[in-house]
C-alpha cells in the first residue's frame, strides 16, 4: 500500500511538472 501510494504521488508530480513546462 505504501509504494502504490508512492508511486500514485510520483505520477502526480510528473503529471504537474509536465502540465507546467507547457506554454
Amino acid at each position: 500500500m505504501f509504494f502504490l501510494s508512492v508511486f500514485v504521488l510520483t505520477i502526480a508530480l510528473t503529471t504537474a511538472t509536465d502540465v507546467q513546462q507547457c506554454p
